[in-house]
């Protein structure tokens, strides 16, 4: 005999159990089945979704474990793999299945949640010409009507020298916004510095007007050249007991 109830999602609690609940469902309500003689595994259903079996939580299965770190070999196949993981959800082991499972659970947010998926991958001049391509089946949607998700490609500028090439005009032709971070000119390399040092609580007058001139011109204005330069002469301040950081210092830093 199965005993059904219905309720709202906000992680199913269950004789003092936590459950397992996809993303796409939570604020939703969804109907319970389970057998009593078997009470850790329960059923849900919900409409328009095919009923799935949940389980108990296993918190500590997880805390224990480091994350992944990230992948320049990244192919298709992990690519769903990760997106499903993050919603809570076993991907399939093909990468097709995978695709279409991604698709459906991204709509049923979309529809269900009113919720658009955003997708950020960093270190993206390091993906494959194969994992390139394949972003333009994932955002083929509907005849391209519509776009089910948004995908940012966070990148150095060689991948727009790479999508410069014909093989993906069709990858580039789907691309809304290409934002480039131009080099800082002296007064934002000054500013950049200064919120900083605010941020940190810090005193604003640590660095002379001639040690900036010279952190400028030897970072050109790139942000991670200007912090790696900054934390290294403070980190030798620091050690000479000195107050105020000058060009000498800044020069001795970087030669």
């Amino acid at each position: 005999m199965r005993n059904v109830w219905w309720t709202k999602v906000h992680g199913i609690s269950f004789r003092g159990k936590k459950f397992e609940t996809r993303p796409a469902l939570i604020g939703c309500t969804v109907g319970i089945a389970y057998d009593p003689m078997v009470p850790e595994i329960l059923t849900v259903s919900y409409h328009g979704m095919e009923p799935f079996t949940v389980h108990p939580l296993k918190i500590g299965a997880f805390c224990d474990k480091n994350p992944s770190l990230p992948d320049s070999k990244l192919t298709p196949r992990w690519f769903y793999k990760s997106m499903l993981d993050q919603l809570g959800i076993e991907s399939k082991f093909y990468r097709g299945d995978a695709k279409r499972q991604l698709q459906k659970e991204v709509e049923i947010i979309r529809g269900v949640q009113k919720k658009k998926v955003v997708c950020i991958l960093d270190e993206a001049h390091l993906l494959e010409k194969e994992t390139i391509e394949e972003f333009r089946f994932l955002l083929n949607y509907r005849f391209d009507s519509m776009s089910p998700m948004a995908l940012i490609l966070a990148r150095q500028t060689e991948l727009w020298d790479k999508l410069r090439l014909q093989r993906y005009a069709a990858v580039r032709q789907r691309i809304d916004i290409n934002c480039v971070l131009p080099h800082f000119d002296r007064a934002e390399t000054e500013r950049y510095i200064l919120s900083h040092l605010v941020y940190a609580g810090g005193r604003q007058d640590i660095f002379t007007d001639r040690a900036l001139d010279d952190i400028y011109k030897e970072s050109t204005g790139i942000p991670r050249r200007i912090n790696r330069i900054c934390e290294k002469s403070l980190m030798y301040a620091s050690q000479q007991g000195k107050r105020l950081i000058d060009e000498h210092l800044v020069r001795y830093i970087y030669h």
